[in-house]
């Protein structure tokens, strides 16, 4: 192998390699368009985030959300009304045990269980008319079922057994009218199936 030829053929590190200077040199020759383009980007940011904030919730391309909750004491040794009150009266504890829930002297995860349900789900789409409120035609039973699921949580924090509502939407309003029928749903859910569980032991007894 000739040695003229390999130094003929070796490639020339030196002429790929950028001058730092010249790469200054044509950033400061473009410092017009570059700041140009920055401050077009900034303006139609700004633009987008005011007229975000003008335009009606259901028309804005990205509306506030809001998140009302309703926290609830589920294992309270007094009993003063409401959801407890519905627990105490309603004597849940074998019923629990079957649903396979610990309750741990609370019912946090059967009320979780509960508002879960389909039955307390399709109540509160009827209820606010979800199908005709999000324009749901096809299929309306199933999605609007998972409208609700997919707006709602419920956690239950056994620490302090404590159970929290909260429901998801752009309308403030409707969202707490929402979280406040959830709470009435349960309450009636626990009463009813109390009042069913003491019906049947009257009627074996009798």
């Amino acid at each position: 192998m000739n040695p003229e030829t390999d130094n003929r053929t070796a490639p020339d590190f030196d002429a790929d390699e950028i001058d730092l200077l010249d790469l200054i040199g044509v950033l400061w020759r473009r410092k017009l368009l570059i700041l140009g383009i920055t401050g077009l980007s900034i303006a139609g940011l700004l633009a987008f985030a005011v007229i975000s904030i003008r335009l009606p919730p259901e028309r804005s391309p990205l509306p506030n959300v809001y998140k009302p909750q309703a926290l609830i004491l589920v294992n309270s040794q007094s009993n003063t009304g409401g959801l407890q009150a519905a627990i105490s009266a309603s004597g849940l504890s074998s019923l629990a045990g079957l649903a396979g829930v610990s309750t741990g002297g609370g019912y946090g995860e059967l009320a979780v269980k509960l508002l879960s349900s389909n039955t307390i789900i399709d109540s509160v789409a009827e209820k606010f008319d979800f199908a005709g409120r999000y324009g749901i035609t096809e299929s309306k039973k199933g999605n609007t079922r998972r409208k609700v699921k997919g707006a709602a949580s419920f956690d239950y924090e056994a620490d302090t057994n404590t159970l929290t509502i909260s429901y998801e939407d752009i309308d403030p309003v409707f969202a707490t009218e929402v979280v406040n029928y959830f709470v009435t749903l349960l309450e009636r859910r626990f009463a009813t199936i109390g009042g069913n569980r003491n019906l049947r032991q009257r009627s074996l007894l009798e």
